[in-house]
């Protein structure tokens, strides 16, 4: 896949000097790398460009892609000219591409793939044909050039062109996403937080209306094994004292122990022991009135 681009020197700041001059239209001439350059940006802006949320909008602010692409020192090492076309002024070029990226740009690029839930970004740019040493992205490229007849502008292809730009904008998308990402993770955590405490007082609440009818319900058979105790006959209660004290030592102690058996929350656990003590009651009840 090719891209053409056309550059004019004058437009170019570190050849100024070259306007209204013969244009130096070699590989490895500055206005070439440029271009190339140049090229390899306009690429990488438009796949970012591409890049479209579910409601149409532009998943990343332009500017900001920009100045991210900014901050990448692009350059060419190992220029070799590999053919010259002998019909034309056109060379034909190859080199090693040597993309910088900042160290704080690329760690942001890892987390924010990190964070999307993909490969990380060794395997992407690996994927994307590239190697990654340190900070450094490279890859093999093809490029021609060719001047005008005037020798005035050049026009620059690049091979690849797309390929090679969007797997640059790849790593600036990566990184852009680090915020992004984040701050809908916070937005879903701080969502799931209320969500948790909202649960958690409903059922708090649910545990004290439990903890209410408990209580109201242990004092109504409270109250019933008092009025029956005290309608037992005086001989016949000083008869089962002695077992009336055994029975409620160890009703207590077993509604204890079932009740911590069951949970650690307090309210429940309170509430368990008083419908132990209840149930225990109730039955003591039925044991006293046929004696």
């Amino acid at each position: 896949m090719h891209k053409k681009y056309m550059g004019l020197l004058c437009l170019v700041p570190f050849v100024l000097s070259a306007c209204g001059e013969k244009a130096d239209a070699s590989c490895s001439s500055a206005s070439a790398q440029a271009l190339v350059s140049k090229i390899l940006n306009e690429e990488a802006e438009k796949a970012a460009a591409e890049q479209k949320s579910t409601d149409g909008n532009s998943v990343f602010d332009i500017s900001k892609v920009r100045s991210t692409l900014s901050q990448f020192k692009i350059s060419i090492e190992n220029i070799r000219t590999t053919k010259k076309d002998p019909d034309s002024t056109k060379q034909f070029c190859a080199g090693d591409l040597k993309v910088v990226v900042p160290v704080d740009v690329l760690s942001a690029a890892g987390k924010g793939r990190e964070l999307a839930g993909a490969n990380s970004v060794l395997q992407f740019v690996q994927d994307s044909g590239f190697e990654l040493n340190a900070n450094s992205l490279k890859k093999g490229i093809e490029y021609n050039v060719q001047p005008t007849d005037d020798k005035k502008k050049v026009f620059v292809e690049l091979d690849n062109a797309k390929m090679l730009g969007a797997a640059v904008s790849g790593v600036a998308q990566s990184a852009l996403l680090k915020p992004i990402l984040e701050a809908r993770k916070n937005e879903a955590d701080a969502q799931a937080k209320a969500q948790q405490q909202e649960h958690d007082q409903q059922m708090q609440a649910q545990r004290q209306a439990a903890l209410e009818q408990a209580k109201a319900d242990n004092a109504l058979a409270n109250q019933a094994i008092t009025e029956l105790w005290k309608s037992i006959p005086e001989e016949n209660r000083k008869i089962l004292l002695e077992q009336q004290r055994a029975w409620i030592k160890k009703k207590d102690v077993d509604c204890r122990l079932e009740a911590a058996s069951k949970t650690t929350d307090p309210t429940e656990k309170e509430t368990l022991r008083l419908n132990c003590d209840t149930t225990a009651t109730g039955q003591r009840i039925n044991a006293l009135r046929q004696n």
